[in-house]
């Protein structure tokens, strides 16, 4: 009841950390998102809005993403929820349940950039944190981010299927890429997302996006060469940048250490020589000015700035999975992985998110069927990974060993699926393609003896005809041939007549 820490909950510890991570949210709101309600209210679509219920709104919204997004069962976020709203409705009574009454989304990319009348970018889009309604208009804003993404990046188009749960982790990565020194713990089961999310988070907050490359002879030297260019990147340039790291670029147990040191102190031992780091607190030289009043200009005060301004500027999202059993001992190797970064815990997705992934990748996709069995199939699909996760559960609990269906592999059944089925209708076309061939040419030959027997028939008559004929002429003939043979006899006899009248004379 109290959610203590324990060894699958390890990271269950709160203090004074926290709380300042609620206050530095709500004092990232500006005055007028509180007082006017911001785009949303200006534009009619907020609903009972008031400065008071938009403080208390922004209150619970920093809680949730500071308290409730590391819990790890929705049996212990429903304890956070019922706790929270205990406290919310004996300090605010009645105004808690108005003002709390349907959850609040706090976004900063609600705003267009700023061109002139020739279509110039005169200013970028400002970053005001305030309330995004809700998440259907949302969904709306960050699909139109998607697709300039995918337009922009043909090479590395990402397929995204923003649910109802991966908006609201898009949401929670991009608010730790808006505050200065957010970063993000994100710990799921692969496929859950968090790379494609965190990609695009970063896209829509301009920052740029850094995963190293693994190869053979990748080391720690390799490590601090990227490194440098991030620090570079937020401290020299002072430009924002996401550092994507996953657990699987964890080629040695010493990038851990380094990745630590960034997030405890910002500073890692030996980064830069000693004129290359001169050289760039010089070009900082007046912004330090400028925003450290009354500090003396020196060296260390420099390194120092340069140093802040990584901190503040450099987002480092850790991507780790629990089913990994390195995973606690890491976050006890090295407790800043834990403390430091916020952490976004992914909890399995619900029926209804499987079912909506299924539509996204099913609905285009050619069927040669019904809607409606289109339909069912998408159904049955996130129901059929629901029943086997469920008795993954069961068999667990009658035999207590782990057998796991994660997101990666319901994506790896649905391109299964659609790779066979192209194999299958492929084959099957192809079959009856010969089928068909077969009854083309059964009906060609039929027709064809149809016509043969046509001209057949044609034939028999001209040749009953040219019978008779022939009939009529051998008749003829033959009487020609016997009075011939007639005459043959009288000139015979004529014959014989003359030469017995010669034998006589």
């Amino acid at each position: 009841s109290k959610m203590l820490p324990t060894p699958a909950k390890f990271h269950y510890v709160y203090n004074m950390r926290d709380l300042s991570r609620i206050f530095q949210g709500i004092l990232f709101t500006p005055k007028e998102s509180i007082i006017e309600g911001g785009l949303r209210a200006k534009e009619g679509k907020l609903d009972n809005f008031s400065p008071p219920n938009m403080m208390l709104g922004l209150w619970r919204h920093e809680c949730d993403r500071v308290f409730c997004d590391k819990l790890t069962t929705a049996r212990d976020k429903e304890g956070y929820d019922g706790l929270i709203s205990e406290i919310g409705q004996d300090v605010f009574a009645d105004a808690y349940d108005t003002a709390c009454s349907s959850p609040k989304y706090m976004v900063s990319f609600l705003r267009d950039d700023i061109y002139d009348e020739d279509e110039i970018l005169i200013d970028e889009a400002p970053k005001i944190y305030e309330d995004g309604g809700s998440l259907d208009m949302i969904r709306d804003r960050a699909l139109m981010f998607l697709d300039k993404y995918n337009e922009e990046n043909p090479s590395k188009k990402m397929e995204l299927v923003l649910f109802e749960d991966a908006l609201k982790h898009m949401l929670r990565i991009n608010r730790l890429i808006e505050m200065p020194r957010g970063s993000g713990l994100l710990v799921g089961v692969g496929g859950s997302g968090k790379q494609s999310l965190t990609r695009l988070a970063a896209y829509i907050s301009k920052a740029m996006c850094f995963q190293i490359t693994l190869t053979k002879q990748y080391n720690r030297s390799s490590l601090l060469d990227d490194i440098r260019i991030l620090y570079k990147s937020a401290g020299h340039k002072r430009q924002p940048t996401v550092f994507l790291f996953t657990e699987s670029e964890i080629k040695d147990e010493v990038f851990l250490e380094t990745i630590n040191s960034i997030l405890s102190t910002g500073e890692v031992p030996g980064l830069f020589a000693k004129d290359e780091m001169m050289a760039m607190t010089a070009d900082l030289h007046n912004d330090f000015i400028r925003d450290r009043l009354g500090k003396e200009e020196t060296q260390a005060n420099l390194k120092q700035y340069f140093t802040d301004c990584v901190r503040d500027n450099l987002h480092i999202m850790l991507c780790m999975s629990p089913l990994n059993p390195k995973f606690p001992v890491r976050a006890r190797k090295f407790p800043g992985l834990v403390s430091s970064p916020t952490i976004d815990w992914f909890l399995p997705w619900p029926e209804e998110a499987l079912v909506s992934v299924s539509h996204g990748f099913i609905n285009d996709f050619p069927l040669d069927c019904s809607d409606n069995v289109k339909s069912s199939l998408i159904t049955h699909m996130g129901r059929v990974h629901k029943m086997v996760s469920d008795v993954c559960d069961e068999y667990f609990n009658s035999m207590r060993r782990k057998v796991y269906q994660t997101p990666k592999s319901y994506l790896s059944f649905i391109a299964a699926y659609k790779s066979m089925y192209n194999e299958k209708l492929s084959a099957l076309k192809e079959k009856e393609g010969r089928v068909r061939l077969g009854l083309e040419k059964l009906e060609q030959g039929a027709k064809d003896v149809e016509k043969l027997k046509s001209v057949l028939a044609d034939e028999q008559v001209k040749l009953e005809q040219t019978s008779r004929k022939v009939n009529d002429m051998l008749e003829t003939v033959n009487m020609s041939k016997a009075e011939a043979k007639i005459e043959e006899e009288r000139v015979e006899a004529i014959k014989k007549k003359c030469e017995s009248d010669a034998v006589r004379i």
